[in-house]
């Protein structure tokens, strides 16, 4: 994953490479970051490139 290289995230990426969660989640401009809970819901959306310390507070958000 260049892009996560290139952003120094430490934490777990999925690449939709085939696009099978495009349509489902209605996709529509890159980067995009959905933050997604164990249960399949969506919990936060972000757009655009992200620093290692905004992906980390939004992933804690999300968590609390």
């Amino acid at each position: 994953y260049v892009f996560q290289k290139r952003g120094e995230y430490k934490a777990e990426l999925i690449s939709d490479t085939d696009a099978t969660l495009a349509l489902p989640y209605n996709l529509s401009s890159l980067p995009v970051h959905y933050l997604i809970d164990r249960k399949g819901v969506i919990k936060n959306v972000m757009y655009g490139t992200l620093s290692e310390q905004e992906l980390s507070d939004n992933l804690i958000n999300i968590t609390e």
